[in-house]
């Protein structure tokens, strides 16, 4: 299912229904953090929990990880241990994963709502969404100008598709417009974050001095 999700954790159940392709969400993809995310969470996903806390450590930069991050792993992600395929199980298929997973943070215009929101593209289906991003190469033209139709794989757990299903209407390409002329998503995307030093890495595990709050990682999301 797809829900929408407010800065304020106010949940609002989202998208309709097909017969034939089950589920799905018309919005518009106009804002992609140029980086894959990395998100590592020390314990275990608990869906009985009641409060959602940030990820131990995590990276929007594309370098290292978030000056924000409390307890970082490793100096940069690319040698990072948790970043190694293997390094975790997948509690799904088995399979061995990573244990910092990759996500593709993209902001979204859901028409009839007044903001913008965030929506992580997991691992299993970065693949499906690169595939429908090279659709737009050489068209002169790119997602931000269509509504984008999300949907369920039927046999994958959570995996996305998407699909082009018309183009976008003048209102929705004004809100766009003034949505890029004040970057009001380039925080939701994660374009501020600035990495750590990695000269002055505390050693995975250990919790760093100089964090933001915990709010400070974005949570508003669809």
């Amino acid at each position: 299912k797809f829900t929408l999700v407010d800065a304020a954790g106010n949940e609002q159940p989202a998208g309709a229904y097909d017969p034939q392709l089950g589920v799905y969400l018309d919005c518009v993809i106009f804002d992609v953090n140029d980086h894959i995310s990395k998100v590592f969470f020390m314990k275990p996903f608990d869906p009985n929990s009641g409060a959602y806390l940030p990820p131990d450590c995590w990276s929007d930069n594309g370098l290292a990880p978030s000056r924000q991050a409390s307890t970082p792993q490793n100096n940069l992600c690319e040698t990072c241990p948790k970043n190694e395929w293997g390094s975790k199980t997948s509690v799904v298929s088995g399979k061995g994963v990573k244990a910092c997973s990759d996500q593709q943070k993209v902001g979204v215009y859901v028409p009839g709502h007044q903001i913008f929101f965030l929506l992580r593209i997991p691992p299993n289906s970065l693949k499906n969404f690169r595939g429908y991003a090279e659709r737009f190469n050489g068209q002169g033209f790119d997602m931000d100008v269509m509504v984008t139709r999300i949907s369920f794989e039927p046999q994958g757990i959570g995996t996305l598709l998407f699909q082009a299903v018309n183009w976008i209407d003048q209102n929705a390409a004004a809100v766009i417009a003034d949505a890029r002329a004040k970057k009001a998503t380039d925080a939701l995307v994660g374009r501020n974050d600035v990495a750590r030093d990695p000269n002055q890495f505390v050693g995975a595990g250990t919790p760093a001095q100089n964090v933001s709050p915990a709010g400070a990682y974005p949570q508003q999301s669809a």
